[in-house]
């Protein structure tokens, strides 16, 4: 039983990752309106009412964090981020914004512990409706 009923799923990401989910969902015989959106070409605002990005976000450049910023963060009512900050900082590249400039930047976010800490300076930004 579905305590919040949900419309549709939007999927975005590489068109490979989105291939990937799309057999394995449809192997699965996940009901639901999924939308499998490839994010290299994303040309629309994507509204929405929770984001959520694993690792991913913090992991890009800052011109592709501009974007989805732009296209999909600031339009959502919530979200959940786990942030990178090892990968970041062990691969030797920083190409991103820094935890501070996207708390700065996306209205009502925050920091929470990641439990359990899966590296040094990962943590969780969460912004939105409880």
């Amino acid at each position: 039983m579905n305590m919040l009923p949900i419309q549709y799923y939007n999927l975005v990401d590489l068109p490979e990752v989105i291939l990937l989910a799309e057999k394995f969902l449809t192997r699965l015989g996940q009901k639901g309106d999924i939308r499998y959106i490839d994010g290299t070409h994303l040309y629309n605002d994507l509204p929405c009412d929770l984001v959520i990005s694993n690792y991913a976000f913090s992991e890009l450049t800052k011109a592709t964090q501009e974007f989805y910023i732009n296209r999909i963060i600031l339009r959502s009512k919530a979200g959940y981020i786990t942030w990178n900050y090892s990968a970041m900082v062990s691969g030797g590249w920083k190409e991103g914004h820094e935890l501070e400039e996207i708390l700065s930047i996306i209205p009502g976010s925050r920091v929470i512990p990641e439990e359990p800490l899966t590296a040094p300076g990962n943590c969780i930004i969460v912004w939105g409706t409880k």
